[in-house]
């Protein structure tokens, strides 16, 4: 994915702020280990469409602009 607009970074800075929340509210659960699977399992559904949409915008801009 070529990072147009600093997209690259502020997925990965948000993608950290986000796996960063996944860990602390495993953390207080009763089953952490069990907790933190469920949780990192969610955010990674949760990514990957989120940067497949980036990604086809990307491509969209890299067409017209490249």
């Amino acid at each position: 994915m070529t990072p147009f607009a600093g997209d690259g970074i502020n997925l990965g800075m948000r993608d950290s702020l986000l796996q960063s929340r996944a860990i602390l509210k495993a953390s207080k659960s009763p089953s952490p280990e069990t907790s933190l699977l469920a949780e990192i399992n969610s955010l990674e559904k949760h990514l990957f469409v989120r940067t497949g949409r980036k990604f086809d915008q990307l491509h969209a801009d890299m067409v017209i602009f490249h």
